[in-house]
């Protein structure tokens, strides 16, 4: 049984090396990072966004509202807060 489970985490990961080998690809010259100006971006130290290319990689949205300093109280409401981050971080 470990041996194959072995197997097939080998095959797992070899079948995701095409999608690794074309994010290493990125430039520091074609790479853009976008910013809401969070605290929690200047705390933790990453970006909003990153846009390479025809690619864009996106992290760290949570359903915070940003100003009223709040989160709301259900999953609904900070799915949609998120995507509304989201869509304002990617209008810029």
């Amino acid at each position: 049984m470990a041996t194959a489970v072995c197997r097939l985490a080998k095959r797992r990961a070899a079948s995701t090396l095409p999608a690794q080998r074309r994010v290493s690809r990125m430039s520091a010259d074609s790479r853009r990072t976008l910013s809401t100006g969070s605290k929690f971006e200047t705390w933790a130290g990453y970006s909003r966004a990153v846009i390479d290319g025809d690619f864009v990689f996106v992290s760290g949205t949570a359903g915070y509202d940003f100003a009223a300093d709040t989160i709301a109280p259900d999953a609904a409401s900070q799915a949609r807060k998120a995507l509304e981050t989201i869509a304002a971080t990617l209008a810029q």
